[in-house]
């Protein structure tokens, strides 16, 4: 991590120095801070299967700490759902426990939420009880590590926010397409509207049917195969069950329309009907732009290196440039870059030395995310690359 910071601080500062620096210059007065996400707080349970103990023991251990052991007891009266109502109290008023958890309780099941998120904010909980059963519901998730030069997405449940752009963040469109009744010689018609090429334009797709011998099974049948073989890969597969036709986008957040419509040989309305449902909404990353690599006290290592991230686990903030030339980490494999090529993030990081938010100049099946035309574009088709290894760009951000 240390040297690919310097390796990033070098090429801020002097490789290609003037061009560069202006670069900076500009994108600084379209930089914004934003907080970090992507920490997730657990949560556990303690559920009273029993109302028959006169007392109730269990223990709660933060991450790193001693455990502590809590008693309680109500006596061999009450309900499943008064026991719980009394641990709940109980955990909230002991001073031991109660700053870094709160509990709640809901019939016989008692909440246990962790205030702090990630690793370092979450406990143990053990039942000592046999009338007592434990549970993690939530695991513990650790807030982002943000690269420097990497695009990061805004988080859709707070825009002061941002986060790495992963494929599980995104949700993949799905429409289905359910014709009623097709009758003989009547002709329908399916359009698909999606930017398939990331120019910031929808292209058109249409396809029409007209059948002799029309069933539903046989109109599915030969729009799934119309649509497979004409759409461009990695945009919209096809898929039907004999009587519903299901569109599905094939790169999570990939937006696309449907237009389904029916008319007989007289141009007039057709006996038979189309109907389009959206069946899963689209959800897609939401670019936000590119960390910006700035010193930071936090991040000096003793040696006098730096990390080469922002760490939402230590409250650090990210300044992320919105708009102007900003200097961008390209992906290790990445050779050369032609203007006018895609510009495309990384969302998947599984295989060796790939990045959350690491730039390319082709889409990669479901591992990236493409900008359109009107947001990104390369300025001059240059890749730089120093004794490091690391590789970086330069874009215009818009």
């Amino acid at each position: 991590m240390p040297t690919n910071a310097t390796a990033l601080r070098y090429d801020y500062q002097s490789n290609r120095r003037v061009q560069v620096g202006r670069a900076l210059l500009a994108s600084m007065l379209a930089a914004l801070t934003f907080g970090i996400s992507g920490g997730v707080a657990q949560v556990s349970t303690l559920t009273a299967d029993s109302a028959s103990d006169a007392t109730y023991t269990f223990t709660l251990r933060p991450y790193g700490g001693e455990a502590y052991t809590l008693n309680y007891n109500e006596g061999a009266t009450g309900t499943t759902t008064t026991k719980a109502t009394g641990i709940a109290a109980l955990i909230n008023a002991d001073g031991r426990v109660n700053g870094w958890v709160r509990a709640s309780s809901s019939s016989a099941v008692v909440t246990i939420t962790a205030l702090q998120k990630g690793v370092a904010g979450s406990f143990t909980l053990a039942d000592s009880d046999a009338k007592l059963t434990s549970a993690d519901v939530t695991t513990a998730v650790d807030y982002d590590q943000i690269q420097f030069g990497c695009a990061v997405a805004y988080d859709s449940s707070d825009p002061t926010r941002v986060y790495n752009p992963k494929t599980a963040r995104a949700v993949a469109k799905v429409m289905t397409v359910t014709p009623t009744n097709p009758t003989n010689d009547e002709t329908y018609t399916l359009t698909i509207r999606c930017d398939t090429n990331g120019d910031g334009v929808q292209e058109v797709y249409t396809w029409t049917y007209k059948d002799a011998a029309a069933t539903a099974q046989r109109w599915v049948e030969a729009f799934t195969a119309a649509v497979n073989t004409s759409m461009p890969a990695n945009s919209i597969v096809a898929t039907e069950n004999n009587s519903v036709l299901t569109l599905t986008s094939e790169v999570a957040g990939l937006d696309f329309a449907v237009e389904a419509t029916a008319m007989d040989d007289a141009g007039g309305a057709a006996t038979g009907t189309v109907a389009v449902a959206t069946g899963t909404a689209n959800t897609p990353h939401s670019f936000a732009g590119v960390v910006q690599c700035q010193d930071y006290p936090e991040m000096q290592a003793s040696s006098g290196a730096y990390s080469a991230y922002w760490d939402g686990n230590k409250g650090q903030q990210c300044p992320v440039i919105l708009s102007g030339l900003v200097l961008v980490r390209l992906d290790d494999d990445v050779t050369s870059i032609a203007i006018g090529d895609p510009v495309a993030f990384r969302v998947d990081n599984s295989g060796a030395g790939e990045v959350f938010g690491s730039f390319r100049n082709a889409k990669s099946t479901t591992d990236t995310c493409t900008l359109p035309s009107t947001r990104a574009r390369w300025v001059d088709g240059q890749v730089l690359t120093d004794a490091s290894g690391l590789k970086c760009a330069l874009l215009q951000l818009i």
